[in-house]
């Protein structure tokens, strides 16, 4: 072959990946979800762990029940992340307002005292394009006092629906991701529960045939307050 057809042949080689492709390299999109009210000191340091994440495409939803202008303006003018500000009924209900929200392939729940650790999203982008049909990874926890000081290490357990129901939800909500897809079932939280609303909500999840898998890695720290 001459070289200009070579060279041709590698412009057509390279025109057709551009047009096609692999579905390899396609980016899977986080969408991250944090219900605030009041909590401004907590979820500077949750926006700075999502923006700190390296390798995969986030956006982080803040719904907020009404903090006032200092939050509204350190969201909406210092970070990236996207703030909605509505009246609701507890954390369950801006949840649930939330889900709406929601345009990534994958959704988690980070609540303001909580944080990831680095390269925590890309190992979990890892772990679900390892099985496609997995629509839950739950992964390992630290656990810290109010000054960050390390208590404990939390590695998850089976969920298993007789058990939470019988105890509590013991995987922790910071630690499982949800491909996007499973919203379309309609399960949503009770905004009657005042505490316990995230087990209920995982148990229906789980009912309804969820498939889950288990990573063996720390992917955030759990805050234990006084």
């Amino acid at each position: 072959m001459r070289e200009n057809e070579k060279f041709q042949s590698g412009l057509q080689v390279c025109e057709n990946k551009r047009l096609h492709p692999s579905p390899s390299i396609i980016e899977m999109r986080f969408s991250v979800l944090t219900a605030s009210y009041r909590q401004l000191g907590w979820l500077k340091r949750c926006i700075r762990s999502v923006a700190d994440q390296q390798g995969v495409e986030t956006e982080h939803l803040i719904q907020d029940g009404g903090t006032g202008a200092e939050l509204e303006h350190y969201v909406r003018w210092e970070t990236d992340a996207r703030l909605m500000v509505q009246p609701d009924r507890g954390m369950y209900d801006a949840l649930n307002h939330a889900f709406g929200r929601v345009t990534g392939d994958v959704f988690s729940i980070l609540n303001c005292d909580e944080q990831y650790l680095p390269g925590a999203l890309a190992a979990v982008r890892r772990e679900f394009e390892a099985d496609p049909k997995a629509g839950l990874v739950v992964g390992d926890c630290l656990l810290v006092g109010g000054d960050s000081r390390l208590i404990a290490f939390r590695r998850s357990t089976r969920l298993r629906p007789a058990m939470i129901l019988s105890d509590h939800l013991y995987d922790f909500t910071c630690t499982l991701f949800f491909r996007s897809r499973v919203l379309e079932r309609g399960i949503r939280f009770d905004p009657g529960y005042r505490a316990a609303g995230d087990a209920d909500w995982v148990v229906r999840l789980l009912r309804s045939g969820i498939k889950v898998r288990y990573l063996r890695r720390y992917l955030s720290p759990f805050t234990i307050l006084p």
